[in-house]
């Protein structure tokens, strides 16, 4: 699920559920704007949330044995990193997120 398809759901369960107490509508007025407010160039540390399954994402990560951090792209098949079907056995991925919109042309500030 994107992050736009959680805020639209957590907005239909504000006017589907009948006889919601106050403090349960401004609950999910709460996690509906912080998911708004997140930038999405932030990095997601892995432990809080995973991307969608197969989405390509940038990853941040470090070597287990070397210590090296780097950056790279890959997909998470819902139980392991993948790129290009390989996986990251060295490297403990830790943070990832969204790519970028691709560059459409024109000039450059």
């Amino acid at each position: 699920m994107t992050r736009e398809e959680a805020i639209i759901n957590l907005k239909l369960s504000q006017n589907r559920i009948g006889g919601m107490k106050k403090e349960e509508w401004n609950a999910l007025q709460m996690a509906i704007e912080a998911l708004q407010d997140r930038p999405k160039g932030d990095w997601i540390p892995c432990s809080r949330e995973k991307p969608d399954k197969n989405k390509p994402v940038l990853i941040s990560g470090i070597h287990r044995t070397s210590g090296q951090r780097g950056v790279d792209i890959a997909r998470y098949s819902g139980m392991v990193w993948q790129y290009d079907g390989f996986t990251f056995p060295d490297i403990k991925i830790e943070a990832w997120m969204p790519l970028p919109e691709p560059f459409e042309g024109g000039e450059i500030e």
